[in-house]
This record gives C-alpha cells, structure tokens and sequence, in this order.
C-alpha cells in the first residue's frame, strides 16, 4: 500500500489570487506548498521505509465555463477558455518545479474547466519535455447525479477519457452513503483505475461534519471489497483520524477492481452519454440550428431573435427523439458569437467552445496522435451575413 499525499490548491491560479490582488505570487505559493509537501512526504518514508507520494491538486477556480454568473445573461462568462489555459499553466509549472510527483485535476463541477486544466497540462508537458500521472476527479453535487454543469457520471467520464488519465474518481460534495451509487457507475465504465475520497458525509446546520473516523471508515473498505475503487481518502470534514481508519479499514483488502474491457465504441458525450453499440444501426444527426443550412434560422439570429431560435433547437429535439436511436446536434447561441470545435474519433467526441487559435493549435496536435480518424471542423457563426468555416477530411 502507497500514499498519497496531496495538497489542495482552489486558489492556486491567477484567477483566484486576483481577489486579494496576489496574481504575481501564484508561483511562489505552487511552488513552496508543493516543496513542504514533498519534503513531508520524504521525511515519512525515511522513517517507515513505505514509499510517499506528493501529488498537487489543481482546483476548479471560482470562475466557471460553462455557466454564466449573471442571471439575468445566460451568455455572459467572466473568463475565456484560453486564460483559464494560462492560468493552470502557472499553476503546474510552480507545482512541478516544487517537486509533486503527479497532478491531480480535482474537486471538477464543470467539465469544460477541467478540459483546460488537462489542456494546460498537455502543453507544459510538451514544451518542458516532461510527463507524470494524472489523477482526474469529478464532483456529483446531489442526488440527481449530475455535476454542477450538468452531466452524469457516464458523460462526464467520456468527456475527460482522452486524457488518458491514471485514475479517475470522485470527491467532496456527497458523504459515502450517497457516493456509493455513481462510483459504482464511474468504476463500471472507467478504462483505468478508480478513486473515492467522500466528505465526511453531509453538512449540518452550522457547516460541520457529524460522520466519525469509525463510521466512515467501514463505508469504505465496503466499496475496496466489492471492487468499486483502487484508491480511497477523504475530503471536506475529514480529519488525520479519518485517513488513520480509512488506511487501517482497507489494509488487508486487496484491490478487487479490475479496469473493464469496454468495447471500441464511438462514445459521444454532452449532458447524456451516447455509444454506438452494433445495436445501433442508423443515427438520425440534426442540425437544424446552423446558420449555413438554415435560413429561417439564420434571420433568428441577425435579429437576436434567441425565444424563436431556441424553439427550433426543442423541435427538433422532441422530433429526433421518436427516432430509434439520435444524435442531436444543436450549436449553443451566444450573443455575439460563437466558437465550437468538434472533434470525432472512433472512440470519443470531444466538444468544446474556445477560440480559433486554440482550436487549431489542439486539432493539430490531436491529428498527429489520433489513431483512428473520422474529420473535424472549427468554424465561427457571427450575427451577421458572414459564416467562417474550416474544414478538413482526412
């Protein structure tokens, strides 16, 4: 048995720091935490002579992507993709140099930040010509089974699956008892190892946690049993006693779970997952909402027209869903414009609203790795007469 051991870093970017007016020492707090750390973590090891590990936890900011913070406009974001990119990019240059042995992409609510996390991390490990294991882990924040932004556990594990990560898991938000249901869907689906670090079960009415180190910690030798994780912690409202009786419950408990062989299936994602099983012999693909096919459409947009336009993305919605089997492709309306890139392989879409240069700089690098290929676009619909499109088949 190895450990891990991580520090937390939420406020550890740019974004975060700018509240207190402390962007310029983002790197000095990544790197000096992620030095203790690993200083910590060798010192424990000398003493036991059982290896330590420092992994850095990169947190999901307090800005999101996918959602807009302004009620009263939906198409309103406070970041762009690319800045956030920069931004976790400080952040792990500091965390490397400090030492951490891995990076843990954590605590995620919205996918699309953690698609720039796991992109920021990308290309530093290509210019500074290193690479280390990546932990990726997902946050349910109730009983609907969804993130924050919207997806369920099956989705949300597509989405991120590209980044070949070492682990992929859960954590905070949902005590074990509540946990137990999507782990075990993530660990049905999951080609690689899995991980769970609960919180100490639900929040009181002051803020605490009420769930002990002895009623926690059987919670989770119960999941090591049943071959549901590799790993296991604890997050919000856990303490060193929590980690001394998760550590001590699971000590003779040989990893049960084995990583599945799934099928090479072209699995989409948007807030459902969507694969094409053999059973699957014809897709209906909408895309009744797009400015080039559509000139009713098109008039909805020039004119801002967004009541009628979302009308005809529901439409076509209900229409496709009579159909057997679909795939419903809608392009999400902003008020000036919009950005996607879609990238379509045998074994995964990806989709993601970022800028141009981005766009080609990942479709460039994603070309020269992919393996099986089916095409992809990168186009710009502006509320005007222009349509920008670039488009390659290979």
């Amino acid at each position: 048995m190895h450990t891990i051991c991580g520090h937390y870093l939420w406020a550890g970017t740019w974004v975060a720091q700018a509240d207190y007016a402390l962007e310029h020492m983002v790197y000095d707090i990544n790197y000096k935490s992620a030095k203790l750390c690993k200083m910590a973590a060798m010192e424990v090891e000398k003493a036991t002579g059982r290896r330590r590990f420092c992994a850095g936890a990169i947190g999901p900011t307090n800005r999101t992507l996918s959602i807009s913070p302004k009620v009263e406009n939906a198409a309103f974001r406070n970041i762009t993709f690319m800045e956030l990119v920069g931004a976790y990019k400080d952040q792990v240059r500091g965390l490397v140099d400090g030492g951490c042995d891995m990076l843990f992409v954590e605590t995620i609510f919205d996918t699309l930040n953690a698609k720039a996390a796991l992109f920021a991390i990308d290309v530093f490990f290509e210019e500074y010509e290193v690479k280390m294991p990546v932990v990726i882990s997902g946050t349910i924040v109730d009983m609907s089974g969804r993130t924050l932004s919207g997806q369920t556990t099956e989705a949300f594990w597509i989405s991120v699956s590209h980044a070949n990560p070492l682990c992929v898991g859960l954590n905070c938000a949902l005590g074990p008892d509540q946990m137990r249901p999507f782990m075990t869907r993530l660990a049905n689906c999951a080609t690689c190892y899995t991980h769970a670090y609960p919180n100490a079960g639900l929040p009181n009415a002051m803020g605490g946690y009420d769930m002990g180190p002895k009623d926690m910690a059987p919670h989770l030798r119960s999941w090591a049993q049943d071959g549901l994780v590799n790993l296991v912690g604890g997050c919000c409202g856990t303490t060193p006693d929590h980690i001394k009786a998760i550590a001590d419950a699971v000590a003779d408990v040989k990893p049960a779970r084995k990583i599945p062989d799934q099928p090479e299936y072209m699995r989409l994602s948007g807030l459902e997952p969507m694969i094409f099983t053999p059973e699957v012999r014809f897709a209906n693909i909408g895309e009744r909402c797009n400015v080039a096919g559509s000139i009713r459409f098109k008039k909805m947009v020039v004119a801002n027209d967004w009541g009628k336009a979302a009308e005809v993305a529901q439409n076509q919605v209900y229409t496709l869903s009579s159909a057997r089997s679909f795939m419903s492709v809608c392009i999400y309306i902003y008020l000036s414009y919009i950005y996607i890139y879609i990238y379509i392989s045998r074994n995964s879409c990806t989709v993601m609203y970022v800028s141009p240069r981005m766009c080609i700089e990942y479709i460039s690098r994603t070309v020269s790795d992919a393996s099986c290929w089916c095409g992809w676009c990168c186009m710009r619909l502006c509320c005007s007469d222009r349509v920008y499109k670039y488009s390659k088949d290979v």
